[in-house]
């Protein structure tokens, strides 16, 4: 269901693979700590590109919640793309507070 997923984001269809990520995320089957940080940071992208600039700051708090923990650089780069998807949306408090928690993260 992931690779669906990420072919559906691929193709322009963000929405979709929100929602893909989503049922994934749902069902906890074999997805370890550090993938479901992952899977969240694709989630919120794909949000983001589906114009939910909310729900893709939350997942991507999530997302970088685990990724600290976990170490994950590969799921932190994934978030700056979220950041970047989410300049449209800069000044809304969501959107503000991932991009904060990112850069702190970063330092």
């Amino acid at each position: 269901m992931t690779r669906r997923a990420l072919c559906y984001l691929e193709a322009g269809k963000p929405s979709k693979a929100a929602e893909l990520f989503g049922t994934v995320l749902a069902s906890k089957r074999a997805v370890t700590h550090r993938d479901d940080g992952f899977f969240r940071a694709l989630r919120s992208y794909a949000c983001a590109l589906s114009g939910e600039p909310d729900v893709a700051a939350h997942e991507g708090l999530t997302a970088l919640s685990i990724a600290t923990r976990t170490h994950s650089e590969r799921t932190t780069r994934e978030l700056q793309r979220t950041v970047k998807a989410l300049t449209p949306w800069s000044s809304r408090p969501e959107p503000r507070q991932l991009r904060e928690a990112l850069q702190t993260a970063a330092h």
